[in-house]
């Protein structure tokens, strides 16, 4: 995969370019042996060592798994009760359909801050101003952060926050060639909820917002289950 800033203004205004996802609760303490099975019964046992995500070996590798991008500017969520009809405009917000956003300006939305309201729904974008190239014939996966729930981080966007999944897919129309061969182009635009219990969700300027990483084609996979031996019900 590659990536780039959508443009030089997203460049400018403070974008942050992608990185590796690494995430505390798949880290062990420094020294710290890996345990597995009655190991870790008798750790309990006889010194109280509990049980951790780190103990895992899927948690250990999804810790590390993929790349997350940050918010590029302070955001503010808050929903519209009544959902409202037309745009609303105002120095520190601006408010369509369910929706209600503030926080930093930034260029090229409709709202004219980070976060920008679709459609007059309860949903809104949030720009990164980061492109990212994927191989064609592959989806690119986009979401929140895996184990968000064990996640206790500043540097984290809120637990509060809504955030979809979705996968990107190759469209010819948006798609560039990289050194004589084909990618599928998919702009980084994390889509989140407007909070539901009248609060106001803040994600501040460089906090994580979403994960994203490279998915098989959908075509190369399939579940069928595998007979045991004399079972003749499977």
């Amino acid at each position: 995969m590659y990536w780039a800033f959508d443009n030089v203004k997203s460049k400018e205004a403070g974008a942050y370019p992608p990185e590796p996802l690494d995430v505390a609760y798949g880290r062990r303490a420094s020294g710290e042996q890996r345990l597995a099975g009655t190991e870790l019964q008798r750790a309990f046992t006889v010194s109280g060592r509990e049980v951790r995500p780190s103990d895992c070996g899927p948690v250990q590798v999804i810790s590390r798994f993929g790349h997350v991008v940050r918010a590029p500017g302070r955001v503010t969520l808050q929903r519209e009760d009544p959902a409202r009809k037309w745009r609303d405009f105002r120095d520190d917000t601006s408010a369509y359909g369910a929706v209600r956003v503030g926080g930093d300006s930034w260029h090229g939305t409709e709202s004219g801050f980070v976060a920008s309201w679709i459609a007059g729904s309860e949903y809104v974008k949030i720009s990164t101003g980061i492109v990212v190239f994927f191989p064609r014939g592959h989806f690119l996966y986009q979401g929140p952060l895996p184990n968000r729930q064990l996640v206790d981080d500043a540097g984290v966007a809120p637990a509060d926050l809504d955030i979809m999944s979705g996968l990107e897919y190759f469209v010819p129309a948006r798609s560039k060639d990289i050194d004589g061969t084909t990618y599928g182009v998919a702009a980084l635009n994390v889509i989140a909820r407007a909070p539901r219990n009248g609060s106001t969700v803040e994600v501040h300027k460089g906090q994580i917002l979403g994960w994203f990483h490279l998915v098989s084609p959908q075509q190369s996979q399939s579940l069928d289950v595998l007979p045991r031996e004399g079972d003749e019900s499977a």
